[in-house]
């Protein structure tokens, strides 16, 4: 059961796209929730008619609703203060989307899209993408995409409710940390659940010159090349942080990796996307043949559990809204 130490009630408002919601709050005086607003639109390309599920700290749906034929959605929800909130994009049977990568392929290696070309997204395999939020942030955007995806699967069970919303950002700060280094990003230290990641077909030349918001937006366009590798690699970080000396995981997190990293590449050098700066390219091609600096990949890891230890014990020290007793 939940429980609040508060009593003001808070209302945001958010418009956007589905992974970019820019959000205002306003005072109320209702005791133990708050009213939720989202609108916004699907982008992986833009993606529609797919469904859109968001759910409390207890998995209890408090909203669910689908992507219109341009990717817009609304949605109006009632969730408990200090709580933890996921939202997810699943896949029906009509839901298309953009191929972003240079080439799409189905599950058995088949071509069914090039860059830019609009598909049906069940063809290509499953896909779900994933974020966490606060009841409590103030936060003006909020993003679902592959990285925020990433995120919430190095952190999913791990985290107690009425954690507050700085220990969140703490958490997805450090988990960020592992997946970069796991991708073999050089990137500086970021919070890849607030991180604006460009949709590069309706980027500006000005935008695209931001050389880490574009490696992001070129490694999230080459996961679409096959959606298996958002999973895939996913499990594979988990698998490595749990036996840091299997040299078999070791072996499957840089073949994942180089994997990506090729396929983010052959979209940089094809041209498809325009004035690109050369760093990009340059980095891109680091991180697919640098190897993945593993001694930094098990600290990364050490610092994000003890980070998670440290809000959890915060949370029940200040009482939060607590979860489940």
């Amino acid at each position: 059961m939940f429980y609040s130490k508060k009593t003001a009630r808070t209302i945001i408002c958010a418009s956007g796209f589905f992974w970019v919601l820019s959000g205002c709050y306003k005072e109320g005086f209702i005791q133990g929730s708050n009213e939720l607003i989202l609108n916004g639109s699907l982008l992986k390309g833009p993606v529609s008619s797919a469904t859109i599920t968001i759910t409390d700290y207890e998995n209890k749906v408090i909203w669910q609703g689908a992507s219109d034929q341009h990717g817009n959605f609304s949605s109006r929800l009632s969730i408990v203060e200090d709580s933890l909130f996921t939202v997810r994009m699943g896949v029906e049977k009509s839901t298309e989307m953009i191929c972003d990568a240079l080439e799409c392929f189905d599950q058995r290696g088949n071509l069914i899209a090039s860059y830019a070309e609009e598909v049906l997204l069940s063809e290509l395999g499953n896909i779900q993408l994933k974020s966490l939020g606060s009841s409590n942030s103030t936060k003006t955007s909020f993003q679902v995409n592959a990285f925020t995806t990433l995120v919430y699967d190095q952190v999913e069970g791990r985290l107690e409710d009425g954690i507050s919303n700085s220990g969140l950002e703490r958490v997805a700060r450090d988990a960020s940390k592992v997946i970069l280094t796991a991708l073999n990003l050089d990137i500086d230290e970021t919070n890849l659940l607030d991180t604006h990641v460009l949709y590069l077909d309706q980027a500006s030349d000005e935008q695209k010159q931001n050389n880490e918001a574009t490696i992001l937006a070129i490694v999230n366009a080459a996961m679409a090349a096959d959606l298996s590798a958002l999973s895939n690699i996913s499990h594979a970080i988990s698998d490595f942080n749990n036996n840091p000396n299997s040299d078999v995981d070791r072996v499957n997190l840089s073949k994942l990796k180089t994997e990506l990293m090729g396929s983010a590449k052959r979209l940089v050098d094809s041209g498809e996307v325009s004035n690109l700066p050369s760093s990009v390219a340059t980095n891109i091609e680091l991180a697919k043949n640098n190897e993945i600096k593993f001694e930094s990949l098990i600290a990364a890891n050490e610092a994000l559990s003890a980070q998670i230890e440290v809000v959890n014990a915060q949370s029940r020290i200040s009482g939060g809204s607590g979860g489940s007793n």
